[in-house]
């Protein structure tokens, strides 16, 4: 039965490090790292318990004289301080039965079986209406299952039987973390307020708090916040990893990559290597960038890795080597587009013929128009067929951002349209795209240095001259 068990987690937790290696969004970050927290809950439960059972082994051995008297005594008392009630604790004593079905939804909820939890808490809640603790994981089951109204009914009902100000904060960080998620952000921090009110050393509302106002775009306030949790425990990875997101939000990327830094040598993961990856790569420190790409294969061999360690390995100059590399990735996965995308980008640099044939074949790429997922693969595309001498399809590409219904797609088709007309020495029809990218906001780093390029070859030097000051502040 353990080995179902140990099953689960180690394919929960393959999971869980796939998805936060690819997503962005905090609110899915959160939700991953609350998933990672609740196996290692389950892990150092397993560790207590398996404790508790070498404590009997060592029992059994001291009454059949198998070893030593005092190693036992020592381990015993040990174990009994763990375990003792702390004075003023208020014991629930629940029949054997009852116990057992306590620890059944608890052990569904930390495995996300929550309609299974649910049933089981119910039975408790129904027989001990004035036992919170179900109480607070049916209220809990009910927010991981996104059934917001319910988990707030049951946090209401919570604070009708409850007078204890600890149980009350755990009530009121549930609510603010509902709030949160239901958008209403003034409830959602007047209850976190409240939650730290009732408990100032309590770490998990504040670290909630911070969150939230980090969703909020009120960075600076987040940042102070997470600055205090991790002056009260500088292990706390969590903590650390979003110092370093907030920097990095604020653009002072050399905070952030050293926060990233202390982040990974606690906890190895490699959601903390991509984000070390991004600020050597957005800064052309390419020798960085192989080095953590490397490490992160090490930790997690899988082909993004070695698409970026192709990549960078090219920058660097050396040709061969990255081809090599990325031909690895095709003979791992022959089907992967971003990856033959980078074999026509190395294959079209150095004039290679082969690069035709490698764009051609995703010309059947089916469902093409209005692929918000795709767009960068369109951009890239069309500015490969021009490259590579084929107008026509370069056109067809480049129409298809254009005519999106996403203003952003359309801005990014503006900008590869704008640099198609700088290929053909258009330098005035290239401006007018490019000003309409920059009207949609988009995220290109190199804007700026193509506005001014035209602007200087339009004799226009006042304006080439300002839109390169921004490169450099």
């Amino acid at each position: 039965m353990y080995h179902d068990l140990f099953l689960q987690m180690h394919q929960s937790l393959d999971q869980i490090n796939e998805d936060f290696s690819n997503t962005d969004d905090i609110d899915e970050e959160l939700s991953l790292l609350e998933k990672y927290l609740s196996i290692k809950e389950i892990s150092d439960e397993l560790k207590t318990e398996l404790e508790k059972i070498q404590i009997k082994i060592n029992q059994f051995e001291i009454e059949n004289d198998l070893t030593d008297l005092q190693l036992f005594e020592q381990q015993a008392l040990e174990q009994i301080e763990k375990s003792s009630p702390k004075q003023g604790e208020v014991v629930i004593e629940l029949e054997e039965n009852d116990f057992f079905t306590l620890q059944k939804g608890i052990g569904f909820f930390d495995l996300w079986m929550y309609d299974e939890a649910i049933i089981h808490l119910e039975k408790i809640i129904s027989k001990y209406p004035d036992f919170n603790l179900p109480r607070l994981y049916k209220a809990m089951t009910y927010y991981k299952k996104k059934e917001y109204e319910l988990a707030k009914q049951e946090v209401q009902l919570l604070f009708q039987f409850s007078d204890d100000d600890d149980l009350n904060a755990l009530g009121h960080n549930i609510l603010g973390m509902v709030y949160g998620q239901l958008e209403d952000f003034d409830q959602a921090m007047n209850h976190l307020h409240k939650a730290i009110e009732l408990h100032s050393n309590w770490n998990e509302p504040k670290f909630n708090l911070a969150m939230l106002l980090y969703r909020l775009n009120r960075i600076h306030d987040s940042i102070h916040i997470l600055t205090e949790l991790h002056q009260s425990n500088s292990k706390d990875w969590e903590v650390i990893y979003y110092l370093g997101k907030g920097h990095q939000k604020l653009k002072l990327y050399d905070k952030a990559n050293e926060y990233f830094r202390k982040t990974y040598e606690i906890t190895k993961q490699p959601a903390v290597i991509i984000q070390m990856i991004k600020y050597f790569e957005s800064n052309r420190n390419y020798q960085q960038a192989i080095h953590w790409y490397k490490k992160w294969i090490n930790l997690e061999p899988n082909t993004d890795a070695l698409m970026g360690l192709a990549k960078n390995v090219w920058l660097t100059g050396k040709k061969e080597d990255g081809i090599a590399i990325i031909k690895k990735v095709l003979s791992i996965d022959s089907g992967n587009k971003e990856a033959q995308l980078i074999y026509a980008w190395m294959l079209t640099e150095g004039n290679d013929k082969k690069a035709a044939s490698i764009i051609d074949s995703f010309e059947d790429y089916p469902e093409w128009e209005n692929r918000f997922t795709e767009s960068y693969l369109i951009a890239n595309l069309a500015r490969l067929y021009y490259l590579n001498n084929d107008a026509k399809n370069a056109s067809r590409f480049s129409s298809m951002l254009l005519n999106s219904s996403h203003a952003s797609i359309q801005a990014l088709g503006n900008i590869v349209q704008g640099m198609i007309y700088l290929d053909q020495n258009l330098p005035e029809k290239a401006l007018h795209h490019f000003l309409l990218s920059k009207t949609e906001a988009i995220q290109f780093p190199y804007l700026d240095f193509y506005l001014g390029y035209c602007h200087y070859l339009l004799g226009n030097t006042e304006q080439a001259k300002q839109a390169w000051t921004k490169l450099v502040h």
